[in-house]
């Protein structure tokens, strides 16, 4: 199962006592310790060998190219910078605000939050803030915020809720466990927004952090529900895209200063997603502690991790584009955290693109885990099919005889398959014996596969092709991208 769907656990800082506050700061303007959106996407480190995506090198030389000081990741916060994210956590002393918005929809929750007395927005346009507050559960991110001394009411132009016991994901995004993630922002939540101080100077970053970059393409791509982008070139990156330095890229030679090293290694363990328009750099905020009521803490400014350039970094695969909301989204995504599957080019998987049978094979090896064939040429008509190892062991696991019974020296690679042929393909792979007596579909009597597709029915498999009734397996129909995830999934991964 993807990690993102595993349920949540108690977090931790929840049930213990708040670490003690630095000498002289006040306790409500310590970030909190402990975990948040335990074994979730955000908290989940990216595998040393998680997909490149094909597009990567085009979208690292786009963001070279669009962005100032040559696509450097640039430091918004430090050195005094108005441009950081004041943090700040709650407790049971904190003040509770009808928090009321000017412009966007926002959380429920902000009609009863708890906002430090201390608290202060970010000194820019945007007017940013963060709380934690561990008693409710949630992290908040507040936009446009501003407080009001002479009534003390606290107004905002927008604001997202995530609870951090959650996975962090937004409510509507698949895999979520939490309905009441959300708000006007398109994905991302307050706690992956910057970086604080308090993990830099624990000598590490545990989690993904946006990043906001010169232009953002009009897609989006999971985690995300939506870009405010408006450009629609494939290499121009999608709001959702996962950027992380290269894990051959030794961080020790470039020369970084110490906090710089620390957040360096969290981008090339963690990687970036993009999440915002910045309209002229690459911009990953750090914490302000200034407005946090902490001081200058910062030893870093603007370009201190400018020694990392474009060469270092790349797109990894963690989403794909045209899937968003439809059927197969969850399916697709579960094949892609399994390495069955990174799409069929660019942004996209193409669920409702028939499946070839060279492009079966792959996806069963890959699943299967197959192991790579004993040489040989198992099949004539496969030699310069860029499948013909995946065919060959897939022959060798007794999954497919061939195509042209009863020779059976073909395998027909670019050939589509039919969900009659994919019952076969499935139930020898699997092993499954069970027909439930068989005739479990009105339509397959005739079939020279109805007692597998009466297995893969009796295994949970497949459901039918005519909800509801779901009488009918339709055995000749072509099966799609789509329908393949599906299959697998249900087969391999569920339960």
């Amino acid at each position: 199962m993807r990690t993102f769907l595993i349920l949540a656990v108690a977090m931790t800082f929840l049930a213990t006592p708040a670490a003690a506050a630095p000498a002289g700061l006040d306790a409500a303007s310590a970030v909190p310790p402990g975990d948040v959106f335990p074994s979730s996407y955000w908290t989940t480190p990216l595998a040393s060998d998680v997909e490149v995506h094909p597009l990567s090198d085009q979208i690292i030389d786009f963001m070279v190219a669009d962005n100032d000081l040559d696509g450097c990741i640039t430091l918004a916060g430090g050195d005094g910078n108005d441009w950081g994210m004041p943090i700040f956590t709650a407790d049971a002393d904190t003040p509770i605000y009808d928090v009321q918005s000017r412009k966007y929809r926002i959380p429920p929750e902000f009609s009863a939050l708890r906002i430090p007395e201390a608290a202060t927005p970010a000194e820019n346009s945007d007017g940013q803030i963060v709380v934690y507050d561990p008693i409710a559960g949630y992290v908040v991110e507040l936009s446009k915020a501003e407080y009001d001394a002479a009534t003390d009411t606290w107004t905002v132009g927008g604001g997202s809720v995530a609870y951090l016991a959650s996975n962090g994901l937004y409510g509507q995004v698949v895999g979520s466990n939490e309905p009441r993630n959300g708000g006007s922002y398109r994905g991302y939540n307050g706690a992956v927004a910057a970086i604080g101080y308090d993990e830099v100077a624990a000598g590490e970053i545990q989690r993904v952090r946006k990043i906001s970059i010169n232009t953002t393409n009009v897609g989006h791509v999971f985690p995300f529900k939506g870009s405010d982008g408006d450009v629609s070139a494939p290499e121009v990156p999608l709001q959702g895209a996962r950027i992380r330095i290269k894990q051959d890229v030794n961080l020790d030679a470039l020369g970084l200063s110490p906090q710089a090293l620390v957040i360096a290694r969290g981008i090339q363990e963690y990687g970036l997603v993009v999440g915002d328009t910045s309209g002229g750099a690459v911009v990953l905020t750090l914490e302000d502690t200034i407005r946090s009521g902490r001081g200058d803490l910062w030893d870093l400014d603007r370009t201190s991790l400018c020694a990392i350039t474009g060469d270092n970094l790349e797109v990894v695969t963690t989403g794909f584009a045209d899937i968003f909301e439809t059927t197969f989204e969850a399916d697709a995504l579960e094949l892609l955290d399994q390495g069955v599957t990174y799409g069929c080019g660019g942004w996209d998987y193409c669920p409702d693109q028939s499946i070839t049978r060279g492009q079966m094979a792959a996806f069963l090896v890959r699943a299967l885990d197959l192991p790579a064939p004993a040489p040989g040429n198992r099949f004539i008509d496969d030699d310069t099919s860029i499948f013909e190892a995946d065919i060959a062991s897939l022959a060798e696991a007794n999954i497919t005889r061939g195509c042209n019974p009863p020779e059976n020296d073909r395998f027909c690679p670019t050939a589509p398959v039919t969900r009659g042929q994919m019952a076969a393909f499935l139930v020898r792979a699997l092993g499954y014996n069970d027909d439930g007596g068989g005739d479990l579909f009105v339509d397959d009597d005739t079939s020279i596969f109805e007692a597998d597709i009466d297995k893969l029915k009796v295994a949970g498999v497949t459901e039918g092709c005519n909800p509801p009734a779901n009488d009918a397996f339709c055995p000749d129909r072509l099966v799609t991208r789509g329908q393949m995830a599906a299959f697998i999934s249900r087969a391999l991964y569920s339960g």
